[in-house]
């Protein structure tokens, strides 16, 4: 069975950077181009599919919304592209390219939904689309879909009611990035940090469901000695109170993505997290696998589901309040060795329960049971 999926790195901001730093990458042929990025680890790209090819599937991803590398593609396989609407054309040609049995899509954004609803009587050889949705938010609409995987149980529950077959799967962390991470030159190579955030502020764009986490951004980076790497948008954002950089530019830096963002928080005491505010009282973003996996101390806030994913206070540390996050932070810096157990024990516990490869594993039952895989 042939799998292609269908991803995006989203971050424009961040990707945009990174490729500055590192223009030689888009003259690479799209092979080596896609290898490098695989082997840097950014955001929704990791080794899914190399893990799913060794449970027997053909399997390949490709990433949307990365112009040169799909361009790259269109030159290659001799598709001459227009430039507007480019995502969804060398999309759509690579799925007749490719010829897939089953679509996964990290990310629907990239066809409008009444293309993706006809893809079957497009490709007579597509059997099948999967949809992951990692944002605990209901979208409608996706009646088409035939698995539906999420770590989030609200949506197990609301679309196993309308009848799509949804699956339980969280996000994960990817294992091989330890391989690389310690010789990676990053930005911020040799750098030691005690208290980090890296991700999304909540100024501008994504919505209103990560506000919460910018006054609290705003609130530690006035209290404690935090350092930031921002994903930021440059729409207008509708505060008194100016962006974070602007507010503290000498501890809020450009994103990190991939191996960059990696050694960072390797080279942290201790990592801040915060959920958004979509699901109230559940937890379950990318951070927490991220910064457990690396081996640092992760303060997260408190979801009633967290319990379930890592063992509170000795896998990670946990915090109801701004007053007892700031509490709990002192404590770690106080305490190097409490520290470094939790941050080791939580380590153990995402190399043994949460890698991508484990969710390979996952995935593939869920197709056999769904799609009956001979």
């Amino acid at each position: 069975m042939k799998i292609l999926k269908v991803c995006s790195l989203n971050y424009y901001p961040v990707v945009a950077d990174f490729y500055r730093r590192n223009l030689w990458i888009r003259d690479l042929p799209y092979a080596q181009h896609k290898q490098f990025l695989l082997d840097f680890s950014p955001v929704h790209l990791n080794r899914f599919s190399e893990y799913m090819r060794g449970l027997g599937y053909e399997c390949d991803e490709v990433v949307t919304d990365l112009e040169s590398l799909q361009f790259q593609w269109a030159k290659e396989n001799g598709f001459d592209c227009p430039q507007g609407g480019w995502r969804m054309e060398i999309l759509l040609k690579q799925i007749e390219t490719i010829k897939p049995d089953l679509l996964y899509f990290q990310d629907i954004s990239t066809l409008p939904p009444a293309i993706r609803r006809r893809l079957k009587n497009y490709y007579p050889f597509l059997k099948g689309t999967i949809v992951y949705r990692g944002f605990p938010i209901y979208q409608p609409g996706l009646e088409d879909v035939d698995l539906l995987l999420t770590g989030a149980a609200n949506l197990l529950e609301e679309y196993n009611k309308q009848g799509i077959a949804a699956r339980f799967l969280p996000h994960a962390f990817e294992a091989k990035v330890l391989d690389k991470v310690d010789a990676w030159q990053s930005p911020f190579h040799g750098q030691s940090f005690d208290f980090s955030f890296l991700g999304y502020s909540g100024h501008g764009g994504y919505g209103t469901h990560h506000r919460d986490r910018l006054e609290f951004l705003r609130n530690l980076l006035r209290d404690t000695q935090l350092e930031c790497w921002l994903a930021e948008q440059s729409e207008p954002e509708q505060s008194s109170e100016p962006p974070l950089p602007t507010q503290f530019p000498n501890r809020c830096h450009p994103g990190l993505m991939g191996l960059d963002m990696y050694q960072v928080l390797q080279q942290s005491k201790v990592v801040f997290n915060k959920h958004s505010s979509a699901h109230p009282g559940q937890v379950e973003n990318m951070r927490l696998f991220e910064a457990t996996g690396i081996g640092t101390c992760l303060l997260t806030d408190y979801g009633d589901n967290l319990s379930s994913l890592f063992e509170l206070d000795h896998e990670l540390v946990a915090y109801h309040s701004y007053e007892e996050c700031i509490e709990k932070l002192n404590y770690l810096l106080d305490h190097p060795k409490a520290r470094d157990d939790i941050a080791k024990a939580a380590q153990r516990r995402t190399l043994r329960d949460h890698t991508w490869e484990q969710r390979a594993d996952a995935v593939d039952q869920y197709i056999k049971e769904v799609f009956k895989k001979a």
